[in-house]
C-alpha cells in the first residue's frame, strides 16, 4: 500500500486522533441504516469505514483507486461486503438501489463534483439518505495559512455554497457541524450506561467540517451526536504515536550512517 500522504487514511499509519476523526463520520451515518438496508460507501478508500456500516444486508464500497480497493478487499472483505473499483461520477450500478449512501471527504477532490451528486441522486431509493461530508473552506484556509492550498483539493465549500449545491439534487438537506472537541470522561470499570452533556456548535458556518443528510424525504434526527472511542486517552495515544515515529527516524538515521547501507 502507498505511504500516507494525509489524504488517504491507511490504518496503522495515522495517529489515533486523526483516524478517529474519520471513523466518527461512519459512526454518525450508521445510526441511519434501516434494518436490512442496502448501503453504498462512495470513495471508500482502504475500506476501514465501510465495515462500520455493518447494519445493512449488503454493503458496497466504491473507489477509483485500484490500489485502495485491493487493500480493502484483502483487509476488510467479508460476507455481504463488496469492494468495487469505479469512479464516483459514473458507477456501474442500477438506479434506486441503496437505502443509505455515504461519501466522506471526497467531493472536494472532484472537478466534476456535480457528477457525484447526480450519481448519488440516481442510486438512492426514494426514502433513503445520502450522507456527505467536506471540510469548511473558510476554516481550512485559515489553518493552512502557512502551507498554502491543499494540492489534492479541487473545489472546497463554505456553508452556504455546500447547502445550495446539495439542494440542487435533494429536496431535503440538513447540515450538521463536525468539530473535534476535547472531553473529560468519567468511566467505571464496567459501565452500565452513558450520559452526554454537549451543546454542539452555535455557529455552524465556523465549524471544521460539514456533514449533511440529504434525501427526497427528511432524514436524520435533530440531536447532538458525539462518539468517544475506546482509545479515549488521546494524550497517551499521541505520545505513543510520536515514540513510534521517533523510533522509525532513528532506524533510518542508522541505515544512512551504515557504510554497507544496513542497520
Amino acid at each position: 500500500m502507498a505511504e500516507f500522504t494525509g489524504e488517504r487514511v491507511i490504518p496503522g499509519l495515522v495517529d489515533a486522533d486523526l483516524f478517529n476523526e474519520h471513523v466518527s463520520r461512519y459512526k454518525f451515518a450508521a445510526r441511519l441504516i434501516p434494518k436490512g438496508g442496502a448501503i453504498l460507501d462512495l470513495g471508500c478508500g482502504t475500506g476501514y469505514g465501510t465495515v462500520e456500516l455493518s447494519g445493512g444486508t449488503s454493503i458496497v464500497g466504491a473507489d477509483v483507486s485500484a490500489e485502495a480497493v485491493a487493500y480493502a478487499r484483502a483487509n476488510y472483505g467479508r460476507e455481504g461486503v463488496t469492494f468495487l473499483e469505479a469512479s464516483c461520477e459514473a458507477l456501474p450500478l442500477t438506479d434506486h438501489q441503496f437505502d443509505l449512501i455515504t461519501c466522506f471527504e471526497v467531493i472536494e477532490h472532484l472537478e466534476n463534483w456535480r457528477g457525484l451528486l447526480a450519481e448519488a441522486q440516481r442510486l438512492l431509493r426514494p426514502g433513503g439518505s445520502f450522507v456527505v461530508s467536506t471540510p469548511n473552506k473558510a476554516y481550512y484556509a485559515e489553518t493552512r495559512g502557512k502551507t498554502g492550498p491543499n494540492p489534492f483539493h479541487t473545489h472546497e465549500f463554505e456553508y452556504a455554497e455546500f447547502e445550495s449545491a446539495l439542494k440542487e439534487y435533494f429536496p431535503h438537506v440538513r447540515i450538521w457541524s463536525q468539530n473535534h472537541a476535547a472531553a473529560i470522561v468519567f468511566a467505571p470499570p464496567t459501565p452500565a450506561g452513558a450520559v452526554l452533556e454537549a451543546s454542539g456548535s452555535r455557529v455552524p458556518e465556523d465549524s471544521h467540517f460539514f456533514i449533511a443528510v440529504c434525501g427526497a424525504v427528511q432524514g436524520g434526527r435533530e440531536e447532538v451526536f458525539a462518539w468517544v472511542p475506546e482509545s479515549g486517552n488521546l494524550l497517551r495515544e499521541r505520545e505513543s504515536h510520536i515514540a513510534k515515529l521517533e523510533a522509525e527516524l532513528a532506524r533510518k538515521d542508522r541505515t544512512r550512517a551504515s557504510p554497507s547501507g544496513t542497520p
